[in-house]
Protein backbone atom coordinates (compact mmCIF):
# COMPACT_ATOMS: atom_id res chain seq x y z
CA UNK A 1 0.00 0.00 0.00
CA UNK A 2 1.83 3.56 -1.28
CA UNK A 3 1.61 5.69 1.54
CA UNK A 4 1.73 3.83 4.40
CA UNK A 5 4.48 3.70 7.10
CA UNK A 6 5.49 7.04 6.40
CA UNK A 7 6.45 7.89 11.05
CA UNK A 8 9.71 6.55 12.20
CA UNK A 9 10.15 6.83 16.02
CA UNK A 10 12.01 9.11 15.98
CA UNK A 11 10.19 11.45 13.98
CA UNK A 12 7.33 10.97 17.10
CA UNK A 13 9.93 11.74 19.54
CA UNK A 14 11.52 14.97 17.97
CA UNK A 15 8.31 16.16 15.89
CA UNK A 16 7.91 20.20 16.81
CA UNK A 17 5.05 22.07 16.06
CA UNK A 18 4.62 24.27 12.83
CA UNK A 19 5.41 27.79 13.38
CA UNK A 20 1.28 28.81 12.22
CA UNK A 21 0.42 26.08 14.95
CA UNK A 22 1.99 26.95 17.83
CA UNK A 23 0.94 24.20 20.42
CA UNK A 24 -0.27 21.31 18.04
CA UNK A 25 1.00 19.32 15.42
CA UNK A 26 -0.40 16.10 13.26
CA UNK A 27 1.39 13.46 12.27
CA UNK A 28 -0.41 10.81 9.89
CA UNK A 29 1.62 7.58 9.40
CA UNK A 30 -0.82 6.14 6.66
CA UNK A 31 -3.61 3.70 7.06
CA UNK A 32 -6.02 5.83 8.68
CA UNK A 33 -3.50 6.29 11.51
CA UNK A 34 -1.99 9.38 13.49
CA UNK A 35 -0.62 11.01 16.01
CA UNK A 36 -1.71 14.14 16.88
CA UNK A 37 0.83 15.88 18.59
CA UNK A 38 1.45 18.87 21.49
CA UNK A 39 4.26 20.09 23.48
CA UNK A 40 4.03 21.82 26.98
CA UNK A 41 7.55 23.05 27.47
CA UNK A 42 9.65 20.13 26.32
CA UNK A 43 7.15 17.25 27.31
CA UNK A 44 5.89 15.51 24.35
CA UNK A 45 2.21 14.63 24.67
CA UNK A 46 -0.46 12.57 22.33
CA UNK A 47 -2.06 9.69 21.61
CA UNK A 48 -2.40 7.68 18.75
CA UNK A 49 -5.78 7.61 16.42
CA UNK A 50 -7.09 5.42 14.01
CA UNK A 51 -10.06 6.57 11.65
CA UNK A 52 -12.51 4.01 10.90
CA UNK A 53 -15.35 4.53 8.20
CA UNK A 54 -18.28 2.66 8.57
CA UNK A 55 -20.98 3.89 5.80
CA UNK A 56 -21.56 7.07 3.74
CA UNK A 57 -20.91 9.08 6.73
CA UNK A 58 -20.13 7.71 9.71
CA UNK A 59 -16.53 8.31 11.10
CA UNK A 60 -14.95 6.57 14.10
CA UNK A 61 -12.78 7.61 15.78
CA UNK A 62 -10.88 4.70 18.15
CA UNK A 63 -7.71 5.95 20.60
CA UNK A 64 -4.99 3.53 20.41
CA UNK A 65 -2.96 4.62 23.59
CA UNK A 66 -1.39 7.54 24.95
CA UNK A 67 2.44 8.39 23.23
CA UNK A 68 4.60 7.53 24.93
CA UNK A 69 3.43 4.99 26.60
CA UNK A 70 2.22 3.08 23.56
CA UNK A 71 4.90 2.73 20.60
CA UNK A 72 4.82 3.37 17.04
CA UNK A 73 5.00 -0.51 16.37
CA UNK A 74 2.56 -1.12 18.98
CA UNK A 75 0.12 1.30 17.22
CA UNK A 76 0.96 -0.18 14.12
CA UNK A 77 -0.44 -3.30 15.11
CA UNK A 78 -3.10 -2.89 17.04
CA UNK A 79 -4.60 -0.44 14.16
Amino acid sequence: MPGIHKLTARKCETAKPAPEHRYSTYLPDGGSLYLPHRTRGEQILGSFRYRERGGKRTLRELGLGGFPGVSLAEARQAR
